[in-house]
């Protein structure tokens, strides 16, 4: 009886492994959700800027609020989409300069590429990581974090999750 029970679990828990895929990790985890299509901000997020323009090193210099839209469009493969980033920027405000800010206005529409997993993308330029957001299947949410270098290095970015975008 006692080996006819072992046998019984060994073959349940062979079924369980074979079922579920076993231990192989080696992919990306398949999105949870179809993000394709037009997702925007009902409440525009702040977006501050740091600058290198009065030091050498990137200090708060300014802030704005943008009404933001994302147009994803499907990438190169199922854990990659495209998106092309709107905004409508107001309430411009300085917060310090050396006497002037040394912002460079972003301009609208931005491109990234973003690699999807599971709940997670991870938004880029180029290789660079631009932003972590989560998603449900109406809703991302996360923090959107750029840098670029010419002459000097300007930093845009929003805190706390603020950048909630839904879907159209």
């Amino acid at each position: 009886m006692l080996a006819r029970t072992r046998a019984i679990a060994l073959a349940t828990l062979v079924a369980l492994v074979s079922g579920c895929g076993g231990s192989d990790t080696s992919g990306p985890l398949t999105p949870a959700r179809n993000l394709v299509g037009t997702w925007k901000t009902n409440i525009s997020p702040t977006v501050f800027f740091d600058t290198e323009w009065c030091g050498s090193t990137l200090a708060l210099a300014a802030s704005q609020t943008w009404a933001v839209t994302w147009i994803i469009t499907p990438g190169v493969d199922e854990n990659t989409v495209n998106v092309e980033m709107r905004f409508a920027a107001s309430n411009s405000r300085v917060i310090a300069g050396c006497p002037d800010t040394g912002v460079v206005p972003e301009v609208s529409p931005m491109f990234f590429t973003a690699n999807v997993s599971s709940s997670a993308l991870t938004l880029k330029k180029g290789s660079d990581v631009a932003g972590q957001f989560t998603f449900t299947t109406d809703i991302l949410q996360g923090n959107f974090d750029y840098t670029w270098c010419a002459i000097y290095c300007q930093r845009e970015y929003t805190t706390n999750r603020t950048m909630i975008l839904l879907r159209q």
